[in-house]
């Protein structure tokens, strides 16, 4: 190897070493949403909306997992400042304003909430 290409790897390989991002390729959820009545147990089927000035995402729930629970998850990778809104059918329509989703080095933060449901009168 010729040895203006080793000091070039070299060089490559020392920077990398100092690199603390951990860059994947998953795909992170600007938003999780739990859902749940008012004995707190989860409800899956309710219709959960991400709304970013002309950016509207319909979120739907994940697969139940070992404890019941199926959380909402959305806008991937995609700063905002987010209002949710959730609807269930037997419950009041519920909405959380200025969800701000933070970008970082590599991916989103997350911001996870949880919103109770009140039965409808």
């Amino acid at each position: 190897m010729p040895t203006w290409l080793r000091l070039l790897v070299t060089i490559l390989l020392a920077s990398l070493a100092g690199c603390s991002t951990d860059c994947t390729l998953v795909l992170v959820p600007g938003v999780r949403v739990h859902v749940h009545d008012e004995l707190g147990q989860s409800i899956c089927d309710a219709k959960v909306v991400a709304i970013d000035g002309e950016y509207i995402e319909e979120i739907k729930a994940q697969p139940k997992n070992k404890h019941g629970a199926c959380p909402y998850s959305g806008a991937n990778e995609r700063p905002g400042t987010y209002r949710i809104e959730v609807g269930a059918s037997g419950y009041q329509d519920e909405s959380r304003d200025a969800i701000k989703v933070a970008d970082a080095a590599c991916h989103v933060i997350t911001e996870e909430m949880t919103i109770a449901m009140t039965p409808a009168p």
